[in-house]
């Protein structure tokens, strides 16, 4: 298996090697890289991106100055706009010493970053907001006052600015989760929220927040986490209890339970195995550590959090304990076949279904933590045979 450090390697003294004999020469070079089964291999449909000087100075035949020196190049002032191309050319050399010169445009694109101008505590607030699963909403398109709609603007393309708030209608107080009321969590005031849409944005492309649509009307803002738990539940038409502008926490959370429940009932089997304590009824059973000869009895999958279904699950992926032992203590667990927690030490706990032949033997005997119950209860099946 090829690792992305060694292919980059590879590439880029490849390509030194051929701009030498032209005496030419780069900054740095990131090839564009794709998996081919289970190895990292060079995209050359792609090709590479090449960091070689300023903005200014990226025109034909101005990269490189006399001397075959990119720092003293003569710049060519030009526009830097996103959305401004320019062009770059590049001779480069094959093992048979067969030269190639190719001119390919290179779009400036807009830079990733928040916006200048976007305030901290407005950040800090939506950041907050997301982390409390309250959700923030936006509208899909907006009303002028002729009552013809245009859609709202969410990232910039070309002339077109993303919309700023005092675009949007006024939306009433009880909305508190409208984007265009977010001034109303926060100590700043309406105008140093103009770009909350910037913002938000930015944190999608951070992976901070996700965006899910509902009723194709609006855009729900979620920490990313739960965006994938709750588009399958929009999916499903469970959408009665969303009103727009309203917080979704709750509703939130009951996704994310819902989810992970069905989720463990597909895997449970006869133990699943958490790495850390939830209380139940009280009684605490007792646990042995693994000894040499439980590794050939040992199942990575009888762990919750090693099991791959599970990580695409709100629960699985923020591992929140508070959240999981509530789970099993929601009427969500109690409305279909029941999942019992039993604690184990101080720091373990198994979920076993309740009707599982392994409940009655806990107490038989100290629990293997991490094993199958069949290995420390192998009688248990043989009897029932």
């Amino acid at each position: 298996m090829f690792h992305q450090e060694a292919v980059t390697n590879a590439v880029e003294e490849w390509l030194r090697e051929s701009l030498r004999q032209d005496g030419k020469q780069f900054l740095v070079v990131e090839p564009v890289l794709k998996q081919r089964n289970r190895s990292i291999v060079w995209d050359l449909d792609a090709e590479v991106i090449i960091a070689m000087q300023h903005p200014h100075q990226l025109s034909t035949g101005e990269i490189f100055d006399k001397t075959s020196d990119w720092r003293d190049a003569r710049a060519q002032i030009m526009a830097q706009e996103a959305g401004f191309k320019v062009e770059v050319s590049v001779t480069s050399y094959d093992l048979g010493q067969r030269s190639r010169k190719q001119t390919v445009g290179v779009t400036i694109k807009e830079a990733l970053r928040l916006p200048p101008v976007a305030n901290a505590e407005m950040v800090d607030t939506i950041r907050s907001l997301a982390k409390q699963q309250e959700g923030l909403w936006e509208p899909r398109h907006m009303e002028d006052e002729d009552g013809s709609q245009r859609p709202v603007i969410f990232t910039r393309n070309g002339m077109e600015q993303v919309t700023r708030m005092s675009e949007l209608p006024k939306t009433p107080a009880d909305q508190r989760f409208h984007i265009r009321n977010l001034y109303t969590h926060t100590r700043v005031s309406e105008v140093e929220c103009e770009n909350a849409l910037q913002v938000l944005m930015q944190l999608q492309k951070d992976d901070e927040v996700q965006a899910v649509s509902v009723g194709g009307q609006w855009l729900l803002f979620l920490p990313a986490a739960y965006a994938t738990d709750v588009a399958t539940c929009i999916n499903e038409h469970c959408t009665e209890a969303l009103v727009a502008g309203k917080s979704v926490r709750d509703w939130c959370v009951s996704v994310a339970t819902i989810v992970f429940l069905k989720q463990v009932r597909l895997v449970v089997r006869d133990w699943l195995w958490f790495p850390f304590r939830m209380v139940n009824d009280g009684h605490v059973y007792k646990q042995i550590d693994r000894r040499p000869e439980d590794t050939e009895c040992l199942q990575e999958d009888g762990w919750y959090d090693t099991i791959g279904p599970f990580n695409n699950t709100a629960m699985g992926k923020t591992k929140d304990a508070t959240l999981v032992a509530a789970a099993f203590k929601s009427n969500t667990n109690h409305k279909a076949q029941w999942l019992v927690v039993h604690t184990v030490g101080q720091e373990y706990s198994v979920v076993l279904f309740e009707n599982s032949v392994f409940g009655k033997a806990l107490s038989l005997q100290p629990l293997r933590v991490g094993l199958p119950l069949s290995a420390t209860f192998p009688t248990v099946l043989k009897d029932m045979l």
